[in-house]
Order: C-alpha cells, then structure tokens, then sequence
C-alpha cells in the first residue's frame, strides 16, 4: 500500500526507490536456492522409501506442469477479455523489437525434451548463481543419491538393500528414534558393524 501511495502520489521518489526494491529481491533470491536445495536435501534423507522418492518426484513433476498449463491458459484467457495495452495507440514500429528478442526466440524453441534437458545444470555453480529451482532440486537428489551409494558401497552394500534392510527402523524413526534405536543397534551389528562403532 505504501509503496502503491507513493508512486501515486510522488512519482519521481518512487523511482529513486527502486536499488532499494531490487537490492531485496536479490536477498530474497540469494536466501531462496540454500534453503529450498538443504530442504530438499532433509527431506530425501528422512524418507525410508527410495520408491517413495521417485513418486513425490513424479507428481512435483505433474503438479509443476499442471499449473504451468494453467496459468498459461488463464493468461491467455485474461488477455484476449481485458486487451491490455488496448486504446493506447502506441506504433509497433517504435518499440524495440530487441528488447524481447531473446523471449521470443525461447518460446519458440521451447519443448519437453529441451524442457527437461534445462534441469540438467551445466556445472554445479551455476544452478545456484542462475537461481534455477529446478536444477536446485534435481542437484539435491543426486547429491544424496550419490553420497548414501557411496558409503553403502564403500561398506560392500548397496543403497537399495540397506534401506530394505532397516525400513522397519526408518518408518518407525520418524516418529520417534529412540524407541527405533535398540533394533536398529542390532540390525547394524548383524549387517557387520563393530560393537563399539554401533555404540557410539
């Protein structure tokens, strides 16, 4: 409200407000990615089930795509009712046209075999200088998937089998690890580990 009065009423303050509104966005951007990645990240750790991970991650899929083609349809709906931009006379042959070139150029190169391979980050860096949420997410499973593989495998097990082996101890976990942690002590002894290892 304030900054709608503002504008309303002392136009050339507001402009001289805006390196304010985009330093807080650029915060906001920066704080975005971290939590959304280590979010990401606790959540697939605290699930037993890799095959439950795959079906949340399938219907975050259906569900980003869904209301992607939603607001795309209300959009387009909205603007053939309200026109906007309608009565302004404005000549097309005034506008820079390379403004929106790059737009434009995506759209139509847009599809979902390129929409799927832009998840695929370049390097790890640049999903999180980008701000990609996409990319973020998909480093986030594969940096759990790669690092629980490699200490299962580092101890002659594979991922899949451990979590077999312990998804009583896991679902019961989630709701209290103590009460899950003498079973789980002797399941780990049984698997191989040392007693004072399992100990501590």
């Amino acid at each position: 409200i304030l900054g709608a009065a503002i504008g309303y009423f002392h136009l050339e303050t507001g402009h001289s407000l805006k390196p304010l509104c985009d330093a807080f966005v650029d915060v906001v951007k920066i704080i975005t990615v971290p939590v959304i990645f280590l979010t990401m990240a606790t959540g697939i750790a605290g699930m037993s089930d890799l095959q439950k991970v795959g079906r949340v991650a399938a219907k975050a899929m259906v569900y980003f795509l869904t209301f992607s083609t939603l607001a795309l349809v209300v959009g387009l709906i909205v603007a053939n009712i309200v026109q906007p931009g309608a009565g302004l006379n404005i000549d097309p042959a005034s506008l820079d046209v390379e403004a929106v070139k790059g737009y434009v150029a995506t759209a139509h190169e847009q599809s979902v075999t390129s929409f799927l391979m832009n998840i695929i980050p370049s390097t790890i860096a640049s999903a999180f200088a980008e701000g990609d949420i996409l990319q973020v997410l998909f480093l986030s499973v594969l940096f759990l998937s790669i690092l629980f593989g490699a200490v299962c495998r580092y101890n002659g097990r594979s991922l899949f089998s451990l979590v077999r082996y312990i998804k009583d101890e896991l679902l019961l976990a989630m709701s209290s690890s103590e009460a899950a942690l003498a079973s789980l002590m002797e399941k780990m002894e049984k698997a191989g580990a040392t007693h004072s290892v399992v100990g501590l």
